[in-house]
């Protein structure tokens, strides 16, 4: 597996560009800091770099990271194979989202991260990445992302009958269609609170949306918005 990783010292931006789609999609040295926060959600917001100076950024976030520096940004940016992390130091802007606008603190906030409950950065060890023991809930929402071939928002709310985990509820936020032509869904499970991602093909049978019943693929053409083969 190849992949070049580019880090500059001074700002804290790091950029990996996959040479391959084996490439994995984190690196040790992200593996080194610790996971604040997963998701995904469309922000934007103006930062500083010594090299190209003050810039505007939109990615889709999919973690909050702390450790190195201090607290990062991490996301990639839609239709590129890149993950980037912004050091929240150098962000000279509110961020911007689909609900508002706000600090950093505040913004933070609304993702339950709070910057004053943190230890001194002396005192976070080293995150080791490690096998989780818990069944994993879908495919990771970055790898997908990073290989999309289009990404649309929603605000939906779904049931339908997942193949292997049975009836689900779920305030569908994005649909993806990945390098292999395969669609997932990303939303929040009402069950849980938690965002998940997962394929299309493990909905089973029809779909209640929008007050009506849909069969698959009508529900892909009609409500999602797309033609597949």
């Amino acid at each position: 597996m190849q992949h070049e990783e580019l880090i500059d010292q001074i700002t804290g931006e790091v950029t990996q560009i996959q040479s391959d789609e084996s490439s994995p999609v984190f690196t040790e040295w992200e593996h080194g800091l610790a996971v604040l926060w997963k998701g995904c959600l469309d922000i934007s917001f103006d930062y500083h770099s010594t090299k190209s100076g003050l810039k505007p950024r939109a990615i889709v976030l999919t973690r909050v990271l702390y450790g190195g520096s201090g607290v990062y940004l991490g996301g990639v940016y839609p239709g590129q194979k890149m993950f980037k992390t912004f050091l929240i130091d150098r962000i000279k802007s509110e961020v911007r989202y689909p609900d508002g606008a706000g600090s950093i603190p505040d913004f933070l906030n609304t993702l339950t991260v709070d910057l004053a409950a943190l230890p001194p950065l002396e005192d976070v060890a080293p995150q080791k990445s490690r096998p989780s023991r818990a069944k994993k809930r879908g495919p990771d929402m970055s790898e997908i992302l990073l290989s999309a071939l289009a990404v649309q928002a929603h605000d939906v709310l779904i049931t339908f009958k997942n193949a292997k985990r049975g009836p689900m509820t779920v305030q569908v936020k994005k649909s993806v269609v990945a390098e292999s032509g395969e669609l997932f869904l990303i939303g929040v499970n009402t069950e849980n609170e938690e965002t998940e991602c997962f394929s299309f093909s493990a909905v089973a049978g029809k779909i209640s949306a929008n007050g009506k019943s849909w069969q698959r693929m009508t529900f892909v053409r009609d409500v999602l918005g797309y033609q597949l083969d």
